[in-house]
């Protein structure tokens, strides 16, 4: 993928993984993740920021995969929450049942769909 195609994804990252699940469930128990990683890079690192990708376990292996919806790839969840100091239980996850829940609601969006968990930490 190149940085233009990379560059037209950022900012859609809520939408993409909604969309990645409904459109790619078929049994893979795919899972909507929102989660506050912190930036890491430019004017702005150390600062957390909202975000959202889709996780599953492996069936054959049982590792947890992430795909990033920026990159439009699959990573091991361990170096991914790693990279983006991601704490596990401040993630929000959500069931395909969940997503189709929220995005076919009165008042649908793609997310947020919680306040962020850090106390305005941000």
């Amino acid at each position: 993928m190149t940085d233009m195609e990379i560059n037209s994804r950022r900012g859609k990252c809520y939408q993409l993984s909604a969309d990645y699940v409904v459109d790619n469930e078929n049994g893979q128990s795919l899972t909507l993740c929102h989660g506050w990683p912190i930036l890491t890079a430019g004017p702005h690192r150390g600062s957390r920021y909202g975000h959202a990708w889709v996780e599953r376990k492996c069936k054959h292996s049982g590792r947890v995969e992430c795909w990033d919806s920026v990159h439009d790839k699959w990573f091991d969840a361990l170096p991914f929450y790693v990279a983006g100091r991601i704490e596990w239980d401040k993630v929000v996850r959500y069931s395909f049942e969940d997503v189709l829940d929220k995005i076919l609601s009165a008042d649908a969006t793609y997310g947020p769909w919680v306040e962020e968990p850090y106390d305005g930490a941000l």
